[in-house]
């Protein structure tokens, strides 16, 4: 595709927010406390094992954002151009 992505508007605050929260365990471990009652409404085969949501562990919440940042903008830049 080829496109750059904004850095201001919508989109660039959503990149900054991201970026931010990567860098910031408190933030990490605030948002590990948010996710509590999904965690709890999750099947108990998705806490288990090797490849388990650790949803309560800031490097594993890290991991995460990694994997859904592309799909979340790729989404958004989807809809934006339609």
């Amino acid at each position: 595709r080829g496109a750059t992505l904004p850095t201001d508007g919508p989109i660039g605050e959503l990149l900054h927010y991201l970026d931010g929260l990567r860098g910031d365990d408190a933030a990490l471990v605030d948002l590990a406390g948010e996710l509590a009652d999904l965690r709890r409404k999750l099947p108990d085969e998705l806490m288990r094992g090797d490849d388990a949501l650790a949803l309560d562990d800031p490097g594993s919440l890290r991991g995460l954002l990694d994997e859904i940042q592309p799909l979340l903008l790729g989404r958004l830049m989807e809809e934006s151009e339609t």
